[in-house]
């Protein structure tokens, strides 16, 4: 169930990163991620189950002979985490065509009950399938790598990296400290998550947030956001890998300052 729930959370955050492209193609960018919002409510909730279930996979683990099992199970988790975000990434084009669809629909119904209503219609689950798509490799011809900076990918894998691990890293300092710190180590996940969050917020969505503007407002060509897109993206994807790395030091450097 955790790894799951972790591979969910992976999927829908890296689904957020088209809502954009969304608000784009319909000129309803505030719909559009308000419509989001409803959705990432299933995310949330995942979120909020994942940390009794890390708990209880430490708890199974304390001893010391069962550390390294521990972290063998925490690297599955952060493989979950890159699973769900490669299916994001291959759902992505089919979310993107259902989002659009679903935008429209809420613009006319006004309401998210009323839209809900109308989505579950016969008619509308039918279509349904009409709406798949698969990635189509052409669009790599279409990016414009030159338009986004480096850093603000660099930047994305990192806070990425720090997002997929702290709570694990947290989870394993306490279970590998003595008992008398092991509150506090479990407790520091929300610093570690807190500092990756902020650091989001401050150096990567304001910029994504920028090159959205402006091509909504035809400034730029909108294939400069596709770029920014599919960039975040795979900045993401390389963020889970390269937690990965950072799980083992992560989680002495919390051990440390416990």
């Amino acid at each position: 169930m955790l790894l799951g729930l972790t591979a969910l959370i992976h999927m829908i955050d890296t689904l957020s990163y088209s809502v954009r492209l969304g608000g784009i193609r319909t000129r309803q960018l505030a719909l559009a991620l308000s419509l989001f919002n409803s959705i990432a409510l299933i995310s949330r909730t995942a979120n909020m189950l994942q940390a009794p279930l890390v708990g209880r996979l430490v708890g199974a683990n304390l001893s010391p002979e069962r550390h390294a099992a521990l972290a063998g199970s925490m690297r599955m988790v952060i493989a979950s985490a890159t699973a769900g975000t490669l299916l994001g990434i291959i759902l992505i084009p089919t979310f993107l065509s259902l989002f659009i669809k679903a935008i429209k629909a809420l613009a006319r119904r006004g309401s998210i009950p009323a839209f809900l209503f109308e989505c579950m219609a016969p008619a509308k689950l039918k279509s349904v399938p009409g709406s798949i798509r698969l990635p189509d490799r052409r669009i790599l011809s279409r990016l414009k790598p030159e338009a986004i900076p480096i850093q603000l990918i660099l930047l994305n894998v990192i806070i990425t990296a720090i997002y997929t691990t702290g709570v694990l890293s947290a989870a394993y300092a306490a279970a590998i400290v003595p008992p008398s710190k092991s509150i506090a180590a479990s407790l520091s996940s929300g610093l570690v998550n807190g500092i990756a969050t902020v650091l989001f917020t401050i150096l990567v969505d304001p910029k994504s947030a920028v090159i959205t503007d402006q091509a909504m407002r035809g400034e730029i060509d909108i294939s400069v956001a596709d770029t920014l897109v599919a960039y975040l993206i795979g900045s993401k994807l390389a963020g889970t890998l390269l937690a990965q790395l950072i799980f083992i030091p992560a989680t002495w450097v919390i051990a440390y300052f416990v």
